[in-house]
């Protein structure tokens, strides 16, 4: 029993064909993802949707409205790029100075690109105030595109990443 199947494993293994590899078909390009820009320290770095740089405009008044429990700043952006963006930045339950997540409620960031009028809000990442007065502070959050009249979210689209300082004068 043991020499017939021996004797059929060979035949089997014997008599299969060699089939020819295939042909590789060219593996698609991969682009390689843009070199994010070096800013300077007064600047903001916005990575994904747009790779630029940009510093508070000061022609276009900013808005800091901080009340006992609530922060809420608004401000313009000048890209190196050219392209102009709006800041929002809300803190509901604001208590003073120090980290607040975006991730869980604590603290909101939007940016929206003045041309096209597009926007991102944050998903993940933090804010932080560092002035006393509130009025200055980091950024550091993940955005994704979003668009009330599609309702909300469009994760096909290209996310954005904000880090660096702000101030509302």
């Amino acid at each position: 029993m043991v020499v017939v199947g021996a004797v059929s494993l060979v035949v089997t293994v014997g008599t299969r064909h060699n089939v020819a590899p295939r042909a590789n078909s060219p593996s698609p390009k991969v682009t390689p993802e843009p070199t994010p820009p070096v800013c300077g320290p007064d600047q903001l770095r916005l990575v994904g949707a747009f790779n630029d740089c940009a510093s508070i405009d000061r022609t276009n008044p900013s808005k800091c409205t901080i009340s006992a429990h609530t922060l809420e700043a608004t401000f313009y952006l000048s890209g190196t790029s050219g392209d102009s963006y709006r800041v929002d930045l809300g803190v509901p339950s604001y208590i003073g100075a120090g980290a607040y997540g975006l991730n869980n409620g604590a603290a909101l960031v939007i940016v929206r690109e003045i041309a096209s009028t597009a926007f991102w809000q944050a998903t993940t990442g933090g804010l932080t105030v560092t002035a006393n007065n509130g009025r200055a502070g980091d950024i550091d959050a993940n955005l994704i595109p979003y668009d009330v009249s599609k309702g909300g979210a469009q994760p096909a689209l290209v996310p954005l990443h904000v880090e660096g300082p702000w101030n509302c004068g």
